[in-house]
């Protein structure tokens, strides 16, 4: 269920941003209960935003999903996980899971541009990042799809959205390892007419990530974030636009409790 939006306003006292913002804290009050400190702090948080910040979030947030997750198994280049992020931002996929065993994500910012803060990443590292990482995916009730350009079980097209997907887009060099192909559940290639037998992983992923996105939609797949996951990561957001943030809540909690102490 998405957040909710007042359908009437009066023009003469507030203004939709306005008005937003007092729906917006009201949920903020169910969803933190007897917690008022991090109330007052998500209040002066949004008090913080420019005026067009907060329906841009709050119409982002609505748009997200978590049916359709990315996984990434060690990718080389900064700029191609970068362009990864950028892909899953645009198409409205939330959850980004990073395996790095062997190499670890860098943020290239001139290629992401910031996209990442707005995706929940979980990595996985060391000797048991495969497993863990699959494990993972098992307890949330995925299954593993690997992207391959040789083992064209399903195109983007025909893939069964049933139930929540894992796409697993493997490295530049070796693409997916045997491991994940051995744990994969189906497997999705993209359609291609001409000599190139592949396509750089961050055009794989945009192509694939665009055409699930849309399906997810289309076909009325139950594909929204829950209003309390939307509210989680709405607040998450908001803690995110403000500059300097950790600096931002010590002081305000800090002049907070001094004038309320416990």
């Amino acid at each position: 269920m998405p957040i909710r939006y007042p359908t009437e306003m009066s023009h003469s006292k507030s203004s939709p941003s306005s008005a937003l913002q007092s729906q917006v804290l009201e949920q903020a009050r169910d969803l933190f209960g007897a917690d008022t400190e991090q109330v007052a702090l998500f209040e002066h948080e949004l008090g913080m935003l420019t005026r067009r910040r907060l329906p841009r979030l709050h119409e982002a947030v609505q748009q997200r999903t978590r049916r359709v997750v990315a996984v990434m198994e060690d990718i080389y280049s900064d700029h191609n996980q970068s362009a990864v992020m950028r892909s899953c931002d645009a198409f409205g996929i939330q959850d980004v899971h990073l395996i790095e065993d062997l190499n670890e994500f860098d943020v290239a910012r001139t290629i992401s541009r910031g996209a990442h803060k707005w995706l929940t990443l979980q990595r996985y590292s060391g000797n048991t990042a495969r497993p863990d990482c699959v494990a993972e995916l098992r307890t949330r009730g995925y299954k593993l799809v690997v992207t391959s350009p040789h083992e064209g079980d399903f195109t983007p097209q025909t893939l069964p959205l049933d139930a929540p997907v894992a796409l697993v887009f493997g490295n530049e060099h070796q693409g997916v390892t045997a491991t994940l192909m051995e744990e994969a559940d189906a497997f999705v290639q993209i359609p291609m007419y001409g000599f190139s037998e592949s396509l750089n992983i961050s055009v794989a992923t945009a192509i694939v990530l665009q055409q699930l996105a849309h399906r997810l939609r289309s076909e009325n797949h139950d594909w929204s974030l829950t209003e309390r996951e939307q509210m989680l990561l709405l607040v998450e957001w908001v803690g995110r636009s403000i500059p300097h943030r950790e600096h931002v809540e010590r002081r305000f909690l800090k002049e907070l409790r001094s004038r309320n102490p416990r």
